[in-house]
């Protein structure tokens, strides 16, 4: 697989989990600083990878998956 083959792929993934993360968030009325509370992660943090800024390090992707009560395979 090519450099940009790769980049494209890395950037669609994390697409989908920013819009997953974002309509499980607006589904239950969870605020970013509810979803930095459930999951122990930075304000900040969890502003960048909602806003699709930044991509989740595995750790703080299954925190949130956790927190959100989602399925990892089969809902994002």
């Amino acid at each position: 697989m090519s450099v940009a083959a790769d980049r494209n792929r890395r950037l669609l993934a994390s697409t989908i989990v920013e819009r997953k993360i974002r309509e499980t968030m607006d589904l239950y009325n969870i605020t970013k600083t509810r979803l930095a509370e459930m999951t122990d992660l930075s304000i900040g943090t969890v502003s960048r990878i909602v806003d699709g800024k930044a991509s989740p390090s595995s750790e703080s992707f299954l925190k949130i998956v956790k927190a959100l009560n989602l399925d990892s395979y089969g809902a994002l």
